[in-house]
C-alpha cells in the first residue's frame, strides 16, 4: 500500500507543478485515457501494489502510458491470470482474454509478452470475439 501511496503522491506533485495546458498534462491525459479504455487497473496483489492489464490488450502503447504516469516501476499482473481477486476481473473492453497456455508463456517472457502472445495466437489460428489472427 505504501508504494501505491508514494506513486500517487509523486504523480500528484508532478501534475501540480506542470501547466494544466502544457505538454506534460496532455501526455498524461492521453495516457490515462488509454489505460481507462483498456481496463488497466492499479490493484493490491501478493507482494504489494501492481498494475493489472488484460493479456490480450498488453502492448507497447500500454507500457508507454504507464511510463508517462510514472507507474512503470510497478509489477504487471495479467487480470485474466489465476490468483487475481474477482473484484479486478470485471471486463468492459472489447475482445476476450487469451488461452491460459498463451498467458503462461507471456508471464515467462516479461520483456516481450505481446510478441509471444501474437506469435502463439497466429500459430494457433486463434479467433476472439474481436477477430482472428491468421
Amino acid at each position: 500500500m505504501a508504494d501505491y501511496l508514494e506513486t500517487a503522491r509523486r504523480t500528484l506533485a508532478t501534475r501540480q507543478q506542470a501547466s494544466p495546458t502544457g505538454p506534460d498534462h496532455a501526455r498524461e491525459s492521453r495516457a490515462s485515457a488509454l489505460l481507462n479504455y483498456t481496463g488497466t487497473r492499479i490493484m493490491e496483489a501478493e507482494g504489494g501494489t501492481a498494475i493489472g492489464v488484460w493479456s490480450d490488450l498488453d502492448g507497447p502503447e500500454i507500457r508507454a502510458a504507464l511510463r508517462a504516469l510514472g507507474a512503470d516501476k510497478l509489477s504487471i499482473r495479467y487480470l485474466d491470470a489465476s490468483g487475481i481477486p474477482p473484484r479486478y476481473k470485471v471486463r468492459r473492453v472489447a475482445g476476450e482474454p487469451v488461452p491460459m497456455s498463451v498467458l503462461d508463456e507471456m508471464e515467462r517472457r516479461p520483456s516481450d509478452p505481446w510478441d509471444v502472445r501474437d506469435g502463439m495466437l497466429k500459430e494457433m489460428r486463434w479467433c476472439s470475439k474481436g477477430g482472428c489472427l491468421r
